[in-house]
């Protein structure tokens, strides 16, 4: 039970806390570039500021584009619920494991793409097309680091793969420091930064 708590606790609280670090990131990047740049909550008021907006859908779509949205975020917090945050291990382990966490994860992107060819719009197609192009390019890369960590520990858990890392108990150490770079910078093309990409 108490692992339960944990997860809901550590979900609900990535969900609070993610447009803080978010608005925090962009401010910082203002100041670097030596603008005055947006407040920190500035994500809270646009998030407030739709979530008030009417759901509009085109005439000619399906209910895919009304799945998406509910799908994208209860993939996310499914995924929060069983990564290593608050503890060393998984609260839930069956969602700790790194083969559900590659489906996870290809899930929503998968019906992003689709519900933007639904919407009958010529540049959302080209949007989602464009977004199942880079999880082609990234997500090998990817499952690759997380089956070099997987075969250095001898477990598929993502909080033992961690503990095992962590305690350099690893059978093979360079395999892991090179899967770790590869694993960052494949997370930072996800996250659709400069040079790739331009989120905001």
């Amino acid at each position: 039970m108490t692992e339960i708590i944990i997860a809901i606790v550590q979900s609900l609280l990535l969900v609070l806390l993610a447009p803080l670090v978010s608005g925090t990131a962009r401010w910082m990047r203002a100041k670097m570039h030596t603008r005055r740049g947006p407040s920190v909550l500035q994500d809270y008021y646009d998030i407030f500021k739709l979530l008030k907006r009417q759901d509009l859908h085109t005439a000619n779509s399906s209910f895919v584009s009304r799945l998406m949205p509910p799908l994208f975020f209860g993939t996310m917090l499914v995924l929060a619920c069983g990564m290593p945050m608050i503890t060393r291990l998984c609260p839930v382990p069956l969602l700790g494991d790194i083969i559900t966490i590659i489906y996870l994860m290809a899930l929503p992107r998968f019906f992003f793409a689709l519900a933007a060819v639904d919407s009958s719009n010529a540049y959302s197609g080209v949007g989602g097309i464009r977004e199942l192009l880079v999880g082609v390019l990234v997500e090998p890369s990817l499952m690759l680091a997380l089956f070099v960590a997987a075969l250095a520990t001898g477990t598929t858990n993502v909080g033992q793969m961690g503990l095992m890392i962590g305690s350099l108990s690893a059978s093979a150490p360079v395999a892991v420091v090179v899967a770790g770079v590869a694993f960052a910078i494949a997370c930072y093309v996800e996250l659709g930064k400069l040079p790739y990409d331009m989120a905001e």
